[in-house]
């Protein structure tokens, strides 16, 4: 039993309404119906006896059994209620379409489970319930359906040579860790992605890392363009930061104008994967490197003092005090 219970103002226009208060028993019958609404369970069923319905709705009414019996089945002939009977008992159910319509609040499993209740269902609930059941079965399988169009779209290897037509968000690019104490390597970075709904018209956009993006300024300045996807794997396995790119930048300076890698219209190049592994930046220029950042000018043939520090310069003059003899060996060269 409910204490509240949801009525619309269209009661007062339904015609059975006006009908049934024209009855033999009037507006008595229009009240005992609306005392009803708030008494039934979840599935709108109460008791349908005279005695068991006066008790559980209008325990204060003096009103005999006979007349309550006759109000009872004039409600059910207007098709206000239904009354039925189960075994030797008899009970009451308001629609189940009009009462769960109103009823809104009352959730939705009851219209097909009435477990709970405790009045047995009347033919009317169970005619609903079925075509309930039909109808959340079609429902779920066109959801279903409609889940199957739907896909998740991961970001292919490649980016899509096709720009987005719209902007898509780019998360911020982190820096990479810094090594850990004591030497050794930070762990590798992963590659940043953006995962999206993609359709085919519009493709989703891959943001790559800081660590990739230092790969792509590095295999750029690169002269030789072999065998990408192993340049980066030796990149990754490398990890260089930014230091160790701008040392690697300007090696290839001088190293683009050697000798070695000017030979027979590059020939001799490595590849940059084999150039990352074997850590070529490392190399000392070559006597005949010419280098942009030099005017075009041999390394070796600048001159002296733009070669050496001021210190080394020093060093390198010889000294003075040597060419001097001593003053022993000067007096017996006198004798």
């Amino acid at each position: 039993m409910s204490r509240k219970r949801d009525m619309s103002s269209d009661i007062s226009h339904d015609e059975r309404i006006a009908e049934l208060s024209e009855s033999e028993q009037g507006y008595l019958a229009v009240a005992l119906y609306m005392m009803a609404i708030p008494q039934a369970d979840d599935w709108g069923r109460l008791p349908g006896s005279p005695r068991e319905f006066k008790m559980l709705v209008c325990p204060g009414f003096d009103t005999p059994k006979q007349e309550i019996d006759a109000v009872l089945s004039e409600i059910a002939r207007l098709g206000l209620w239904d009354r039925y009977e189960v075994g030797d008992k008899q009970y009451i159910a308001f629609p189940p379409d009009a009462w769960f319509k109103r009823q809104s609040y009352i959730n939705i499993s009851k219209r097909t489970n009435d477990k709970g209740s405790l009045y047995p269902p009347n033919q009317q609930f169970l005619e609903y319930s079925a075509s309930q059941t039909a109808e959340n079965g079609k429902e779920q399988q066109a959801s279903a359906e409609n889940g199957k169009e739907q896909h998740y779209t991961r970001v292919s290897p490649t980016p899509s040579p096709t720009p987005s037509p719209t902007p898509s968000p780019t998360p911020s690019v982190r820096e990479d860790p810094p090594n850990p104490p004591g030497g050794g390597t930070a762990p590798a970075e992963p590659e940043c992605t953006v995962v999206s709904h993609a359709t085919p018209e519009q493709e989703p956009v891959k943001v790559r890392s800081s660590l990739l993006l230092r790969f792509d300024a590095f295999y750029g300045a690169y002269p030789k363009k072999k065998h990408p996807a192993d340049a980066e794997k030796a990149w990754v396995k490398l990890k260089p930061d930014a230091d160790m790119l701008a040392a690697m930048l300007a090696a290839l300076d001088w190293q683009k104008c050697s000798r070695a890698w000017t030979k027979d219209g590059g020939a001799f190049i490595p590849h940059p994967a084999t150039y990352l592994n074997a850590g070529a930046w490392r190399d000392e220029p070559e006597p005949d490197a010419r280098s942009p950042a030099t005017g075009g000018v041999p390394i070796v043939t600048q001159p002296f003092r733009s070669r050496f520090p001021k210190s080394d310069a020093a060093l390198a003059k010889p000294s003075l005090a040597l060419a001097k003899p001593s003053p022993a060996l000067a007096e017996g060269a006198a004798q």
